[in-house]
C-alpha cells in the first residue's frame, strides 16, 4: 500500500478485534499482523479481550500482533520474508512510486531469476509458486490507483501467477467493462480456466520458448499501460485475450505430465493437474 490520497490506513483484524493505522508513506501486511503499540485506531475491548486470554500480561504495553498472532501460521507461511522483500523494495522506490513498479513487485521474487520461476515452490515470494507439501500460491494480483481528483481504477490479473500474467485497468465504482463478470459467471470461470491452462503449459515448455513469451507478455504490458492513459480500457482486456489464445493455441502440445522440478514439485502439480481436468472435464474437452 502507498499512500497517494487523503488518508490511507491498514486495518487488521483477528479473533472478531481490530487496529487499524494511518499510512504516511507506504506500508506491507503479507498475510500477517504488522500493527503492534503503534495503533492510531482500536476495538475498545482488543485489550481486555487478549488478557482475558492469556495472551496479554496486564499492566504492559499491549503490542496487537504480538498478542493476536497464530504462531505456526506465521513461522511457517513464509509470511515474514514475504513481508520484508516487499518493504524493502518499497523503501527502495520511496518518494518516485508508480503503478509500473508497484506491479513489479507484485511480480517479484525473494531470489532474482531470469525468466519466471515456474519449476521451483516458494512461499516467501510476493508472488507465491507453490508445489511442496502446501499448497500456497497467488491465485490473483491487483493495484488501485488512489488519485486526488481522478476516478479510481484498478489493474487486475483476472488469473493466478502474476510474474506471467499481465495487470488490466478496471474503473471502481462505474459500469463494468465486458470483461467483468459477477460471481459464478460461466464467463469468468472461462476466463480464468483457460489462463490456468496457459500456466500449466508454461511449466512445460522450453527455456526458449518461455523466454519468447516472457518477453512479448512485457511487450504487451506496456501496449496496455498505454491504452490506459488513452482511456481505452475496453481495448486493453482485448488485446491481452488475444495473447492468451494466441499462446494458449501454440503451447496446446506441451500439455501432459510435469517433468521439471524436484520431486516433490513434479508430485504436487501433477496431482493438481489431475484435479484441474476431472472438476472442469467439459472445459478442456471442449476447448
Amino acid at each position: 500500500m502507498i499512500a497517494d490520497y487523503e488518508s490511507a490506513w491498514i486495518l487488521e483484524t483477528a479473533d472478531r478485534m481490530w487496529v487499524a493505522k494511518r499510512v504516511e508513506t507506504f506500508a506491507a501486511i503479507s498475510n500477517r499482523l504488522t500493527i503492534g503499540e503503534d495503533y492510531d485506531l482500536a476495538h475498545p475491548d482488543v485489550v481486555a479481550y487478549a488478557a482475558e486470554r492469556g495472551w496479554h500480561k496486564p499492566g504492559g504495553p499491549f503490542h496487537f500482533a504480538k498478542s493476536y498472532s497464530d504462531f505456526l501460521y506465521t513461522k511457517f507461511s513464509g509470511s515474514s520474508e514475504r513481508y520484508a522483500y516487499a518493504h524493502a523494495l518499497m523503501k527502495r522506490h520511496e518518494g518516485k512510486m508508480t503503478l509500473e513498479v508497484m506491479i513489479d513487485i507484485l511480480r517479484s521474487h525473494e531470489e532474482e531469476h531470469q525468466l519466471p520461476p515456474l519449476h521451483h515452490f516458494s512461499v516467501k515470494s510476493v508472488c507465491m509458486h507453490a508445489g511442496f507439501f502446501y499448497g500456497d500460491h497467488t491465485t490473483g494480483s491487483y493495484c488501485i490507483t488512489l488519485k486526488k481528483g481522478e476516478p479510481l481504477i484498478g489493474f487486475a490479473t483476472g488469473s493466478s501467477t502474476p510474474c506471467i500474467s499481465t495487470f488490466k485497468p478496471f474503473p471502481l465504482f462505474e459500469a463494468p467493462l465486458s470483461y467483468i463478470w459477477e460471481e459464478g459467471d460461466e464467463q469468468a470461470l472461462h476466463y480464468w480456466l483457460i489462463r490456468e491452462r496457459l500456466h500449466r503449459r508454461l511449466m512445460q515448455t522450453t527455456p526458449e520458448m518461455l523466454a519468447k513469451y516472457d518477453e512479448e507478455r512485457k511487450q504487451l504490458q506496456k501496449e496496455i499501460f498505454v491504452l490506459y492513459e488513452k482511456g481505452d480500457l475496453q481495448a486493453a482486456w482485448e488485446k491481452e485475450n488475444e495473447f492468451v489464445e494466441t499462446y494458449d493455441r501454440l503451447l496446446a502440445a506441451e500439455a501432459g505430465t510435469i517433468h521439471v522440478g524436484n520431486f516433490y514439485f513434479k508430485r504436487f502439480w501433477n496431482k493438481q493437474n489431475r484435479k484441474l481436468f476431472q472438476k472442469h472435464r467439459d472445459f478442456f474437452l471442449s476447448n
